[in-house]
């Protein structure tokens, strides 16, 4: 059984509430139970996009392709190579937030030393922290802190899940019951009813909002160029906006293809002489001892055929010997390498993670 006990407000003449992101509902329930609040939006929806830009010179950039609720530290295998990107493209470590768990799984695996800038030796840090050697908040202590006001680039990774329970405990307060409902399709989430997905956006989505809305709100942020945040999660409201989306990949086959037809292409002094059959492409990759495995050739055409798809390379039908088809690098996508050796072929608004090591 849980018993709610408000804080007794009965001697304050007003109460006045900030939350950039509230659910007025919670609100109530909590300090203003007979008469509500007064609710009184500062910045309507339609405008917060223009406020983050103007206000806050603030970029966003998408480099999730998924929801990644990472309450019980179950990270996605793809996110050291999405740090990896951020890396290369910045040039810079960058301050990180995400759920407790996700954050000492990192530092586990050692992303946190080699991605995520250094604390300052003279700053002072709270216990709360996983790691007081990095700029690294979980979702439980961001809400109100200025600890990345000064910090110009940060990555917001996962979700926070406050799981159904939860949920229903808060509706249960509120005087409402919850049924869920699923949806076959992994890219919608469940529902739990109008007040129990208020509640659920608040635990989830409103706090990687309020995560976003941490870094670079020092004026001197703004003076130097603003802040660029990297967002790997897709539960933002909808009147969240996004500004650009990296799609990071690390099929180590078709990065390899990827990067033989890139580096014949560097290597040749016209186009046509960058052309090559699918029998040479196999013959250039299966000779890379880099591979972990000799990859067969069909699992090089495979791969030629989804990086044609995405219209990376140009294919001359029928140029080559017997009529074989031909393929070319497309002449536009540029190598990256991030601090720890990683290289990456950025290509449009996909980057392509090429292996772990070694140059190309």
């Amino acid at each position: 059984m849980y018993a709610l006990t408000p804080p007794d407000l009965s001697d304050a003449a007003q109460i006045i509430g900030l939350d950039g992101t509230p659910t007025i509902e919670l609100w109530n329930l909590l300090f203003a139970p007979e008469s509500g609040f007064d609710h009184q939006q500062v910045i309507d929806r339609e405008d917060f996009p223009t406020y983050l830009r103007s206000s806050m010179n603030m970029s966003l950039i998408q480099i999730g392709d998924g929801w990644h609720p990472y309450a019980a530290g179950n990270i996605s295998n793809s996110d050291s190579d999405r740090f990896a990107a951020v890396q290369a493209l910045e040039e810079d470590p960058f301050a990180l937030i995400s759920t407790k768990q996700a954050l000492e799984r990192y530092q586990n695996w050692g992303l946190l030393d080699t991605f995520v800038k250094r604390t300052n030796s003279e700053q002072e840090t709270d216990d709360n922290r996983v790691s007081d050697a990095h700029q690294a908040l979980h979702y439980a202590t961001v809400k109100s802190s200025n600890d990345f006001e000064t910090e110009s680039l940060g990555v917001v990774a996962g979700m926070p899940h406050p799981g159904d329970d939860l949920v229903r405990l808060w509706a249960g307060l509120c005087g409402e019951p919850v049924e869920i409902t699923r949806s076959d399709d992994v890219d919608v989430e469940k529902s739990f009813g109008d007040l129990g997905d208020k509640i659920y956006q608040y635990f989830a989505h409103d706090q990687v909002v309020q995560a976003v809305l941490r870094f670079g709100r020092d004026e001197t942020v703004f003076e130097n160029g603003g802040a660029t945040v990297y967002i790997s999660t897709y539960a933002l409201p909808d009147w969240f906006e996004i500004e650009a989306e990296f799609n990071v990949q690390s099929r180590e086959l078709e990065g390899a293809v990827l990067a033989k037809l890139f580096e014949i292409f560097q290597q040749e002094d016209k186009p046509d002489r960058a052309l090559r059959s699918i029998t040479k492409i196999h013959e250039l990759v299966n000779e890379d001892d880099r591979l972990k495995a000799d990859p067969s050739k069909k699992g090089v055409r495979d791969a030629i055929k989804r990086v044609v798809e995405k219209d990376y390379v140009t294919t001359e039908p029928d140029r080559g010997k017997y009529s074989a088809d031909l393929y070319r690098w497309d002449g536009d996508g540029e190598i990256l390498r991030a601090k720890d050796g990683t290289t990456l072929l950025h290509v449009q608004d996909d980057i392509h993670v090429l292996q772990l090591g070694g140059e190309w």
